[in-house]
């Protein structure tokens, strides 16, 4: 078996690290996508005018309000996939609530549901 020259074994770590940048960012693509749910009180009643909130710590940042069904969707946003994000949910007279979700698709086991519901407890 031949042997390996000193410059090229000093290459070795390099290289697998470099491999190794380039599976992790396979696993953190971006992705597009909705969140829609509702926001209801302890009795199931809509909540309209609720506040829902959601970021990470890389691109997502964006807020919307509730309808009168408490109904919400958010326009088409973006995040990376191995990036987890908070939904963040308030409105007046009740308690905040925050959830956190990995982006839908990935396989995690705590990834977005095609649709949320949020049940905020009065004060």
């Amino acid at each position: 078996m031949p042997r390996l020259s000193n410059s090229i074994k000093a290459l070795i770590p390099i290289i697998m690290l470099a491999l190794a940048s380039i599976a992790c960012m396979q696993d953190c693509m971006g992705i597009t996508f909705y969140i829609t749910g509702y926001v209801v009180d302890e009795n199931n009643n809509p909540i309209s005018n609720a506040t829902i909130r959601a970021w990470d710590s890389s691109s997502l940042d964006f807020t919307v309000t509730s309808n009168h069904d408490g109904y919400f969707a958010t326009d088409s946003t973006f995040s990376y996939a191995c990036y987890k994000f908070k939904v963040e949910v308030s409105a007046e007279g009740y308690q905040t609530k925050t959830l956190a979700y990995y982006p839908p698709g990935e396989g995690f086991s705590d990834e977005l549901p095609s649709s949320i519901t949020v049940q905020l407890k009065q004060r």
